[in-house]
């Protein structure tokens, strides 16, 4: 099952290709995985699969996991036609120029990473309108950090994304959110947040659909890391905030030992512990930046839950 419209695809696996940057800041030696990695998957995009009166100025945005630095070819094509090979459409990661579309046109974007048999498509139908995301700047207004709730999202979909490609089976560190001012026009629902994490001149994004909130991550301020976020619009325009430079909140009072509740078993057999319980002693946070010792720290959101 496609997982493009909210739906989650159930299917849990090895990925053999190598496992790209990332970078990890621990505050505990507490947390660690044993879950696998999933297979590559795409868990949300715009346009959405079987979307219609889709603007014919749209971009294509995604979220996935399980590529890591797997590149994604993809394929622009109408009809029975080879396609047209798609570009990125910014330095800003899963951001892929559609060019300008015909009106009333079925389109199918077809998406595959060479030597692998990873292979996903998205079919949308335009209309003859123009999307109303417009270029300019971002403010953020606040940011906080504040432990993580299993009630943070209504849509399940919006939970996976944000726990891609990591796992953390002693217990899930604080949630990072930045509370955007985005003034006029107002962020497009259909649009994608990117955040930006700066550390010794290397930069690693992290993406969330506008439609799951305000953007947000898991991480822990700290000096030497700075920020940036961005909205990449459904036609492609980019706003961008200032530069946060870390720490960007006052850090948080040590929590509480994590207890663990019985363990879950994924696809895998590996043991994956989703529910942890609070009893005494010991600090528990980490930064997570995106994908360095990705395969030690994937997140849970490929464990079965309880």
């Amino acid at each position: 099952m496609q997982s493009h419209n909210g739906r989650v695809r159930i299917g849990v696996g090895r990925y053999g290709a190598a496992l790209g940057a990332a970078l990890v800041f621990f505050a505990t030696s507490r947390a660690h995985a044993s879950c696998r990695a999933p297979e590559p998957e795409i868990l949300w995009s715009w346009p959405a699969d079987g979307a219609v009166d889709v603007p014919i100025d749209a971009d294509l945005l995604l979220a996935k996991r399980g590529f890591y630095s797997a590149p994604l070819l993809v394929t622009l094509r109408t009809g029975e036609g080879n396609g047209v090979d798609v570009t990125s459409g910014s330095t800003l990661p899963d951001h892929f120029d559609l060019g300008t579309l015909a009106p009333h046109t079925r389109y199918t974007i077809k998406m595959v990473v060479a030597n692998t048999p990873f292979a996903d498509a998205i079919s949308f139908e335009t209309g003859e309108g123009r999307s109303s995301s417009q270029s300019g700047g971002l403010r953020v207004a606040s940011v906080s950090e504040d432990p993580w709730s299993e009630s943070l999202f209504d849509s399940e979909n919006c939970d996976s994304i944000i726990f891609a490609d990591s796992c953390y089976d002693t217990g899930v560190p604080p949630i990072q959110a930045f509370d955007i001012d985005g003034g006029a026009p107002p962020i497009d629902p259909g649009s994608l947040w990117v955040i930006e994490t700066i550390f010794e001149g290397e930069s690693y994004f992290r993406n969330l659909p506008a439609v799951c909130g305000k953007p947000m991550q898991f991480g822990s301020s700290r000096t030497g890391v700075d920020s940036r976020v961005y909205n990449v619009g459904t036609n492609g325009a980019i706003r961008e905030s200032e530069l946060l430079v870390g720490p960007l909140v006052p850090p948080l009072p040590p929590r509480p030992e994590v207890v663990l509740r019985p363990a879950n078993t994924d696809a895998s057999g590996v043991s994956c512990n989703l529910t942890p319980s609070a009893d005494a002693k010991g600090p528990g946070a980490m930064l997570i930046v995106s994908g360095l010792f990705a395969a030690v720290l994937r997140r849970r959101a490929y464990c079965k839950r309880p």
